[in-house]
């Protein structure tokens, strides 16, 4: 492809009509490329035209040198065209590779393309239920096997058919067809094996992906954890984990080779039948019969070599098609699963919402949720409505349910009924996703960071961001000092996950890329608890002006992280158990005042927590 076959490509009506279609996709393809793949089939028609040319050549150049008084003149002429032939040929071939070829890496990019759309398209079920690795084997080499069968695939079958034409033509001219037909016999058995085998090939293929896919699950997940694994010293019990799958991938691949093994060296078993036909037959025809000459043995010699390489690259073919088919199954598979969270999932009609921009008011009823309903409710009737331009929140002992708060309040699950959350007055699943998300900053735990510059994940926005609002959001969020002292600034390239930063960096790189979003409801998710008490002070200070003009949500353990908020919600076992200012949680007594006494006196004194329960009781 040249450099404008992209926007050409982007704007071709097939290939719209391809990114919306999940069916029939490889037909699809060749069908809107059919002019492409004509002009590849009649590059090689001319390469195995001027192949069969050769032989007939060569055993002219025989004949020749077989009588009494050969004209070298002529066999210098007949060796002048081979060689030209070989030019011309080459040629040829390149052309038809570069045309197939090019259609099959085409087919790559869309596919890619569609697949990396889809993945952004469906809902964290999904991610729960399929490993990275298995994503990335579906990425990777699944795509690379249909890939083959596109591209090289078609480049074969257009070479096996018209290579096998043009040779039993070839053959029937120079010796008789009745010889000719007879060399085939074998081929009803090569057939058969074929089918047989590719059955076989597509199962134990399918299956070496799905092992490939739990391998490098294993391996992405223990370097993801490896400072987990190190500081746990489970070194070699992991290893012996690894064992076990790289076993069960390697018993997969072992099976696949013995399938492979057998099964080419099979074909040219099959196919070596015809030689011994053509010795035979062909060797009575010369020396009893006297019907053809040595020169045409030879030429059939080099036509059956001509045939045979077919008949071999109908296994090879068959392989090929069949992991292309194992692997376009489990992509299939993929582009079938549908997403949880979408707009008109209820069928509702739209919501007139101006100028897509909400102004925050929240509002829970009677709402009860479950990850799963064998687990049990994580939420139980919650009842709550959080004004805008209020900052609300919510704390409580781990598994209280605080962080399925901003999961619900960001759509990544739904409500099991309608109308138990609420957002401007609107049930949050009328209101489409693009505009939600649009209206919510939300900085989580995990402090995610993409493998790029500083810049690009502060600004990590639908909108374009201009350098005085990426600026102004590092400040509040009390990064801006340390990007300046970084020697690249803000073009600092960031490792995979912000890895090159520490903990409390990176927690405020995650604040500093919601606060420049500018959004009317912003969700704190434990964001501060990496950082120490000081920045802590700071990173709040600077936040007040921030958090008056919006409705923020804090979801904290520390006390000082959430005592100036407006309203504080107390969780226990999924339900509210408080709610109220810091000093009237502190006046009840309560959950809130416990936790309270135990971080005043950690602060205060360094005791732990048991000793701080203890001294309480």
């Amino acid at each position: 492809m040249n450099g404008n076959d992209g926007s050409k490509m982007k704007d071709s009506k097939w290939v719209r009509d391809f990114e919306k279609s999940n069916d029939k996709l490889v037909l699809r393809f060749l069908k809107a490329n059919g002019v492409r793949y004509l002009f590849g089939f009649l590059f090689f028609a001319a390469v195995n035209l001027l192949q069969v040319v050769t032989p007939r050549l060569t055993g002219d150049i025989i004949d020749e040198l077989y009588k009494q008084n050969p004209d070298l003149s002529l066999i210098a002429k007949f060796a002048i065209v081979i060689f030209a032939l070989s030019i011309v040929i080459m040629g040829l071939q390149f052309l038809g590779r570069l045309t197939v070829l090019g259609a099959g890496t085409l087919f790559d990019v869309l596919m890619r393309r569609k697949l990396f759309r889809k993945l952004l398209t469906l809902s964290m079920n999904f991610f729960h239920k399929k490993s990275i690795g298995d994503i990335m084997a579906l990425s990777v080499n699944d795509l690379n096997a249909v890939n083959r069968a596109i591209g090289h695939g078609a480049m074969m079958v257009s070479n096996t058919i018209i290579l096998a034409v043009v040779s039993i033509v070839a053959m029937g001219e120079t010796m008789s067809y009745k010889l000719t037909l007879m060399i085939f016999i074998p081929l009803p058995l090569l057939v058969f094996t074929m089918y047989k085998f590719g059955m076989v090939i597509n199962r134990k293929f399918r299956k070496v992906q799905d092992r490939f896919g739990e391998l490098s699950g294993k391996v992405q997940e223990n370097i993801a954890g490896i400072r987990v694994v190190k500081s746990f010293v489970r070194e070699e019990s992991e290893q012996k984990s690894f064992e076990k799958v790289n076993r069960a991938n390697y018993d997969a691949e072992v099976e696949m080779a013995l399938v492979n093994g057998l099964f080419m060296p099979l074909i040219s078993f099959i196919s070596s039948f015809c030689y011994l036909i053509l010795i035979y037959f062909g060797g009575r025809s010369v020396i009893v019969d006297q019907s053809i000459s040595i020169g045409d043995f030879v030429a059939a010699t080099s036509y059956i070599t001509l045939l045979i390489r077919p008949m071999q690259m109908l296994g090879r073919l068959l392989g090929m098609v069949q992991r292309g088919k194992a692997s376009m199954g489990r992509i299939y598979d993929l582009f079938e699963e549908k997403p949880d969270i979408v707009d008109h999932k209820f069928n509702q009609n739209d919501v007139d919402i101006k100028d897509n921009k909400l102004k925050g008011k929240i509002e829970f009823k009677k709402l009860n949720f479950a990850y799963n309903e064998k687990n049990g409710d994580v939420l139980k009737d919650i009842n709550l409505v959080i004004n805008p331009g209020e900052t609300v929140a919510f704390m409580g002992t781990v598994g209280s349910g605080k962080s399925t708060v901003s999961n619900l309040l960001i759509r990544l699950f739904d409500t099991p009924e309608r109308g138990q959350l609420l957002i401007d007055d609107m049930d949050i699943a009328d209101i489409p996703l693009k505009t939600l998300r649009g209206n919510i900053g939300y900085i989580p735990q995990d402090n995610f960071l993409f493998s790029d510059t500083i810049r690009y994940n502060i600004g990590f926005s639908p909108d374009e961001m201009n350098d005085e609002q990426i600026e102004e959001a590092a400040k509040t969020s009390d990064i801006y000092d340390t990007i300046m002292d970084l020697p690249d600034q803000w073009e600092t390239m960031l490792g995979e996950k912000g890895v090159n930063l520490s903990g409390g960096q990176k927690q405020r790189m995650c604040i500093a890329r919601a606060v420049a979003k500018n959004a009317p409801i912003m969700i704190f998710d434990d964001c501060l608890s990496a950082v120490d008490m000081e920045t802590e002070s700071r990173i709040l200070k600077s936040l007040k002006d921030v958090q008056s003009k919006r409705t923020c949500i804090i979801i904290a353990h520390r006390i000082s992280t959430v005592k100036d908020s407006d309203k504080i919600v107390v969780l226990h076992k999924g339900r509210v158990a408080e709610v109220g200012t810091h000093e009237e949680l502190l006046e009840k007594q309560g959950y809130y005042y416990k936790s309270y006494r135990i971080q005043l006196l950690e602060q205060q004194y360094g005791v732990g927590l048991k000793d701080a329960k203890g001294e309480k009781k």
